[in-house]
């Protein structure tokens, strides 16, 4: 309901919310004494405070409107059953938002609220500040600090050791991320360059937080092929009061809400058939779900860093020069990795398999892939070469394994 009058009072209905939890605890367990039914929410409101005397039917759509609605900057009360909409039931369990961020701050792998300080930050309602703007250039400033000290010359490499160590990442980066937790970030949606800057820019973040993390906690700098899919799938950053892993960021945000990753037969789909089993990694109810890029850029696949020796170079994405510099990462991709090979009497065109993982993010088929890739060659006599031998049909694709290997610059110094 942005924009519009709202009927209740906001302030007013988080304040009581000690009363509408009241003794919930005995009902639902003692383990979960921040949570309150949807029919203990309307019943409150309908005996304590209904300041224009509506039914209990419209109450309910005013709750959902105005507390619950996944379009608002935050929503004002959590569902405990992901992706469930707000029910007038005993069944169905809610926390407000300040009991669900004391949740978020319990759990571990949420990494820019587990055991950072938070006293000093508001939540989008009270805070009177500069949101977004601040937020942004804090998190520019830190970024372009790490990047500038703690690469490589290739800029793909991390020296993670000394980075662990350093006071930008223990003092301003932590300060900047766990921000993000608190600022609504709803005003990028009218803006999709700087909605995908600010995400490209977050996922290569928290992938550099996330490996420095998986080092404290296993002494070792390196993350096995086997922790893998967990590492993807487990370290998060909230962000607006909303929790993503870096799969829902790559295939939630960037692709469309694409499921790929979520269960086996949606991943088997998309990689073969390029076909969405379903499309409910963010839900109809889910917050996250108005933040779905409205249109797949395949240059995302040149931008964003794993964590991996194959990715893509580091660097700090702006709104304004988004295009341009999307174009710049494309063109570096292509002209390092997709190179003409002989072997024997056949020639091919060896590139990752990034390009056979997600062949329908780029092309309908391997043919109009050539095409693509091509594209994104650097003038000069290699890209005439393979536009010659394309239009000759005699130039075959060849899928090179990726190196999954940790982008530890001081295990693998260049």
């Amino acid at each position: 309901m942005e924009g519009n009058q709202r009927i209740l009072d906001i302030e007013r209905v988080l304040e009581s919310r000690s009363s509408i939890v009241h003794d919930q605890s005995r009902l639902i367990g003692s383990d979960l004494r921040s949570v309150f039914s949807g029919a203990a929410l309307v019943n409150w409101l309908l005996n304590n405070y209904n300041p224009t005397n509506i039914d209990k039917e419209g109450l309910v759509k005013v709750i959902r409107d105005e507390l619950f609605d996944a379009n608002l900057p935050h929503q004002l009360i959590y569902s405990l059953d992901e992706g469930e909409g707000f029910k007038d039931s005993e069944k169905s369990s809610y926390r407000f938002i300040e009991d669900q961020f004391k949740e978020f701050k319990k759990d571990k792998m949420i990494l820019n609220l587990y055991g950072n300080d938070t006293s000093n930050l508001q939540f989008f309602y009270e805070s009177k500040g500069e949101g977004i703007t601040k937020a942004l250039e804090d998190l520019e400033k830190v970024a372009e600090e790490i990047y500038s000290n703690y690469l490589d010359e290739t800029k793909t490499l991390v020296d993670y050791v000394a980075l662990e160590e350093s006071e930008v990442f223990n003092t301003r980066f932590i300060e900047a991320v766990t921000n993000l937790a608190y600022v609504d970030i709803s005003p990028l949606i009218n803006d999709q360059n700087k909605l995908k800057a600010f995400f490209t820019n977050v996922y290569n973040l928290l992938a550099i937080h996330a490996v420095i993390v998986h080092y404290r906690s296993k002494t070792k700098i390196e993350i096995s092929l086997i922790e893998r899919a967990d590492f993807y799938t487990s370290y998060k950053y909230n962000i607006g009061g909303h929790n993503y892993t870096l799969n829902d960021i790559a295939h939630g945000v960037f692709r469309g809400n694409s499921s790929m990753g979520i269960d086996a037969t949606s991943t088997v789909l998309e990689f073969t058939l390029g076909t969405k089993a379903r499309n409910d990694r963010f839900s109809g109810h889910d917050g996250r779900r108005k933040f779905v890029l409205l249109y797949l850029d395949p240059r995302t696949h040149f931008v964003l860093n794993p964590a991996i020796q194959s990715g893509a170079p580091l660097r700090y994405y702006t709104s304004e020069d988004l295009d341009f510099q999307f174009d710049v990462a494309a063109r570096q991709f292509c002209d390092k990795y997709a190179v003409i090979k002989s072997e024997k009497e056949k020639t091919v065109l060896e590139v990752p398999e990034i390009f056979k993982l997600y062949m329908f993010d780029f092309a309908k088929n391997e043919e109009a892939l050539r095409y693509y890739i091509w594209s994104y060659k650097s003038d000069g006599e290699e890209k005439d070469n393979i536009l010659n031998q394309i239009e000759n049909n005699n130039l075959p694709l060849r899928y090179a394994r990726l190196n999954l290997d940790l982008n530890n610059k001081k295990e693998n110094p260049q």
